[in-house]
């Protein structure tokens, strides 16, 4: 199953659309699987972020400057970003040039937060930046995060995890309470447009195959939005659907 089945599997469903990656676990790569996928099947499409993103050297990313520097730009999908800070870190545009571009491509999505690497995160009162434009949101959980300590290190901020969730340091995040992190207003949905379009997945199947299932199945149950879990690394993906 492709990975921009996340958001539909009806191109006129996804032409046009707006789709901001929240959350921890692969924000970054599933960005660019999902743009070069739908490269595939539209002649301009847009990936970028408003946040700080990490540079890979494969990625070839151009500068905004202005809209029209963008009307002689033939790369699809184009890798946008706002500045080079260094050579592992981009920063990505505004939020305000996000909604003043998005026009000219046909599909653009973009990361909202930064989690650095971990598969949960803590949100500021400042982040995720959710711009009016976006019409979809794929929110993105870890599957190595089931069953640790938040004293593990895999959750980003967590120091402020710890207040936000009036929980311990060497409090367990067993699947419950990663549910509710990621599917309420108090956690992840805090400033999510109530018409935006909401999908879950659960990333790292392949090396949690057991964590994945079980989380993307308690999702499911929880939530009315899709819920899928798979590897990006492995190109696989699986939708939770009623037996």
């Amino acid at each position: 199953m492709p990975f921009y089945q996340l958001i539909s599997n009806n191109d006129e469903e996804i032409e046009g659309a707006c789709i901001a990656l929240i959350g921890g676990g692969g924000k970054t790569a599933l960005l660019h699987k999902i743009a070069g996928e739908l490269s595939q099947k539209f002649p301009s499409v847009l990936q970028t972020s408003i946040t700080k993103t990490a540079f890979n050297k494969h990625d070839n990313p151009l500068i905004f400057s202005n809209v029209e520097q963008l009307k002689t730009v033939k790369q699809n999908p184009l890798f946008l970003i706002g500045e080079r800070i260094d050579e592992n870190k981009l920063k990505g545009i505004t939020a305000s040039e996000l909604d003043q571009i998005r026009q000219y491509f046909n599909v653009t999505i973009f990361e909202c937060d930064g989690a650095r690497n971990r598969p949960l995160k803590a949100h500021t009162e400042y982040d995720p930046v959710v711009p009016k434009s976006a019409t979809h949101v794929i929110i993105i959980i870890g599957a190595d995060v089931v069953n640790t300590k938040i004293s593990d290190g895999l959750v980003h901020r967590p120091e402020l995890f710890c207040r936000k969730w009036n929980v311990e340091i060497d409090t367990r995040l067993d699947i419950d309470f990663i549910v509710e992190i990621v599917s309420t207003k108090r956690g992840y949905h805090k400033k999510i447009r109530h018409d935006a379009e909401i999908s879950y997945f659960v990333n790292k199947a392949d090396e949690h195959p057991n964590s994945a299932i079980e989380l993307a199945q308690a999702l499911y149950k929880s939530v009315n939005q899709p819920v899928f879990y798979g590897s990006i690394k492995k190109n696989h993906l699986v939708r939770i659907i009623n037996e």
